[in-house]
């Protein structure tokens, strides 16, 4: 795996991996199952409502792909958000779809990966708090991390 680590406001990392090379992650994906989702909704201050009903749904998420931003849409049936995230800036997103006025943290791109095809966001204001999402063939593999605890959702491709 090609894991490229500068930083996305580089001039270095702007010319060589700019989002034209995640291609594999567009398109349309149903989620097809989950891991530790629960465990991972206590460490963001999901209460046990919101971690059953957000545990319980099938979510779909619609990724567009532009040479400078992705734009990422989910469907649910608790409702649908949308956000982009632009290469090099700093990017407020709803990664689970909480649809809360507070749920969406401001991240930033600190890798794009080459051979699975796919990105690394940290939050800014927790270094502990990751989303990952990555292409492995006909699946997207997001993984959601906050405080060493890991919940992965894969998703199947539909178009």
């Amino acid at each position: 795996m090609l894991l490229m680590t500068a930083c996305l406001g580089s001039p270095a990392l702007a010319q060589v991996a700019p989002f034209g090379n995640v291609d594999k992650i567009s398109g349309t994906w149903d989620l097809e199952s989950q891991e530790n989702l629960d465990e991972y909704m206590k460490q963001i201050g999901a209460d046990f409502k919101e971690r059953k009903s957000l545990g319980a749904i099938k979510p779909t998420y619609i990724i567009g792909i532009g040479a400078e931003k992705i734009t990422i849409t989910i469907n649910q049936s608790t409702g649908n958000s949308r956000f982009i995230i632009v290469n090099g800036a700093q990017n407020k997103a709803d990664f689970l779809g909480r649809n809360k006025p507070d749920s969406a943290a401001v991240y930033e791109v600190v890798s794009v990966l080459g051979a699975e095809e796919g990105i690394i966001n940290k939050e800014i204001s927790d270094p502990n708090s990751s989303v990952s999402i990555i292409a492995r063939g006909d699946k997207l593999v997001v993984t959601y991390t906050k405080n060493g605890v890991a919940a992965t959702r894969i998703f199947k491709r539909t178009s």
